[in-house]
């Protein structure tokens, strides 16, 4: 039997679904919003940017969807696919696999590019703009109804926007800094610790800082 939080989660998505279908379907490459089962208070919560591929990475979900089947996978997707971006997240979480495991993982913009590049130029802005502040709503619903203990960033993108639009940050510090590649930030929000990396497919992480960040994160969630 599906729980109350289940219920919810597959209604969330319908909402992404009738909101894309009756306003955005020109979007063809889609949307997506959770990438695992969903839990009260996990341990973790994972957001990174937004889905990639194109339209036929949408095939499956649309035809479901089509369906009016709004299940969660059964499994944390960043364990089981293997694409460049769930690969990186497996080797970050390298000996932290049950936390990834058991870990809730969204993005902060549910509408599917194979880059922001793209999504910027290949969208008029003035849409792209409503279907952002969708996502961004939607999200902190999210953040509200799944209350993780912890969050993890993954993305100085994905972390500006947060602030601007969805969570007050609080007792931000900077721990680590590589450059051009970005930056290690420890933060907080609403008492909930936040760690924010760089992306881990759209910077050049070194072996040698990769591991310097594996390291905090063993540190963090802890």
């Amino acid at each position: 039997m599906k729980s109350d939080l289940d219920k919810w989660a597959e209604n969330l998505t319908k909402e992404v679904y009738d909101e894309w279908k009756t306003k955005y379907s020109y979007w063809n490459s889609g949307f997506r919003v959770f990438y695992s089962p969903i839990k009260y208070k996990p341990s973790l919560l994972i957001i990174s940017l937004n889905p990639g591929g194109g339209p036929k990475d949408f095939e499956k979900h649309h035809s479901n969807f089509k369906n009016k089947n709004f299940s969660l996978d059964k499994e944390n997707v960043y364990v089981t696919r293997n694409r460049l971006f769930a690969k990186k997240v497996r080797l970050l979480f390298e000996h932290n696999e049950d936390a990834l495991q058991t870990s809730v993982a969204t993005t902060v913009l549910f509408f599917r590019s194979k880059n922001i590049k793209y999504w910027k130029k290949e969208n008029p802005k003035k849409t792209r703009l409503k279907m952002e502040q969708f996502a961004y709503e939607k999200v902190q619903e999210i953040f509200d109804k799944v209350r993780p203990k912890k969050i993890l960033v993954i993305g100085l993108g994905v972390y500006k926007r947060l602030e601007e639009n969805v969570i007050k940050i609080e007792n931000e510090t900077t721990i680590e800094s590589f450059g051009s590649v970005g930056r290690v930030i420890i933060a907080e929000t609403g008492n909930i610790k936040m760690l924010v990396i760089p992306h881990l497919t759209g910077s050049r992480i070194s072996i040698k800082n990769m591991d310097k960040i594996k390291k905090i994160l063993d540190i963090f969630l802890t």
